[in-house]
């Protein structure tokens, strides 16, 4: 399936999560202790969509090395649980390439939005991308899954 590819202006997102050292592929352990942290402080109804920050560009650093957040959205109102850290991804313009598909399917996304869309697009990178989650594996089979890759651009 082809994704589309659009500029949004994203509003200011606030983050509770934790980091993640190792192959991208590997994020789900994060995931695995951010949602201990969240059900021991009874704190998933309050929790928004999942996301995932990449710090690293995996053709330039090892595996073992790479460098993510794996965070849920929350409100201002909530304090930052124990054994959590806060990002505050601010607000402004970004490409946005909506997936639909498997997770195994990312890195050829990424290739489209960073390989061809970005060098013909004009635009600069504002900041690091992430993904946010419409769904889960645990709600849907891969080949339904929905995730939006954000790349913060220059005004």
């Amino acid at each position: 399936m082809t994704d589309r590819i659009e500029i949004r202006d994203i509003p200011e997102r606030r983050l509770i999560g934790v980091p993640h050292k190792g192959p991208y592929d590997q994020i789900s352990a994060a995931f695995a202790r951010l949602d201990e942290i969240l059900d021991r402080d009874t704190l998933r109804a309050r929790a928004g969509a999942m996301v995932a920050l990449f710090h690293d560009s995996p053709d330039e650093v090892p595996p073992a090395e790479l460098r993510s957040f794996a965070a849920v959205e929350m409100d201002r109102g909530t304090a930052t649980p124990e054994g959590a850290e806060e990002v505050i991804l601010p607000a402004g313009p970004a490409a946005v390439l909506a997936h639909h598909g498997s997770y195994t399917e990312l890195p050829a996304a990424y290739d489209r939005l960073f390989g061809k869309w970005l060098p013909g697009s004009g635009r600069r990178p504002a900041g690091q991308p992430y993904e946010l989650y419409h769904n889960t594996p645990d709600e849907v089979a891969a080949d339904r899954l929905v995730t939006d890759i954000h790349l913060p651009l220059e005004p």
